[in-house]
């Protein structure tokens, strides 16, 4: 009965902070302050309390505002959905497959905010925003040293993975990547050591490349039944692959050693 009362917290923390992600990324993008009541981006019509509960709301409403009844977008109810479960899926590893430890679970729900938040601004504005990723990458270090008290660790995988980025970066001046990048490979780093760190972005690319594969086959057959579109329509995101990649190791890693062993 314990467990249960432990999971709906966490699946309520889980929408609370998703709901928050949505508004994070919308004011972060549009400069506005963090505070203050939330209202329709079509009517500007200030929300009212009960058009603010996570998943109920949208439901409730029909996916359509109550005010000037325009659509409200998906993404607000994935969003709050995606971390839910996620939040979840977090506690649910580290109390019955893991070794229980409270600061990992602090440490991992930090993670799954932080990267899910970036997901959602890099797939929106192709962006990685400092405000987000650097603040994430000081509080997972310091969770990391009380956890591990293995420092050297933080800053060898901290370093490699920034530098992957970095060299990328400076080969193609730029336009491969983007600053945003290196810091999200400084984050996957400290995170997660060099060894996993280097096998999360191997993953994330892995996972990229099978994303990708399929739309550059389209785009050969289908080049001359369509309008010529501008070069950067055409380009992908890469934090929303590094998310993916990263989430999958931080789950199932341990997971799997725990299994073996």
């Amino acid at each position: 009965m314990t467990e249960v009362l432990y999971i709906i917290i966490i699946a309520l923390l889980g929408l609370s902070f998703g709901s928050f992600i949505s508004v994070l990324v919308n004011r972060l993008h549009n400069g506005k302050t963090l505070f203050g009541r939330s209202e329709c981006p079509n009517c500007h019509h200030k929300l009212a309390s009960l058009d603010l509960v996570p998943l109920f709301s949208f439901i409730s409403l029909k996916g359509k505002c109550r005010y000037c009844k325009e659509k409200i977008s998906w993404q607000y109810f994935l969003v709050e959905f995606s971390t839910c479960v996620l939040f979840v899926a977090s506690f649910v590893f580290n109390y019955f497959f893991l070794d229980f430890n409270i600061l990992i679970l602090i440490r991992d729900l930090v993670v799954i905010f932080s990267l899910v938040s970036i997901f959602v601004y890099d797939v929106k504005y192709m962006e990685i925003p400092d405000e987000i990723s650097i603040p994430a990458i000081v509080v997972i270090a310091v969770l990391n040293y009380f956890i591990y008290k293995n420092p050297e660790s933080i800053v060898l995988g901290g370093t490699i993975g920034a530098m992957f980025f970095l060299i990328q970066f400076m080969i193609s001046k730029g336009k491969w990547i983007g600053g945003g990048d290196i810091r999200m490979g400084l984050l996957i780093g400290v995170l997660m050591g060099p060894q996993k760190a280097i096998f999360a972005i191997f993953l994330s690319y892995f996972v990229g490349a099978i994303y990708s594969i399929p739309l550059m086959v389209n785009k050969y057959f289908n080049k001359n039944k369509v309008e010529k579109v501008e070069v950067d329509q055409n380009v992908l995101p890469l934090a929303p692959f590094l998310v993916i990649g990263t989430l999958l190791v931080l789950f199932f890693s341990g997971f799997i050693v725990k299994m073996l062993s």
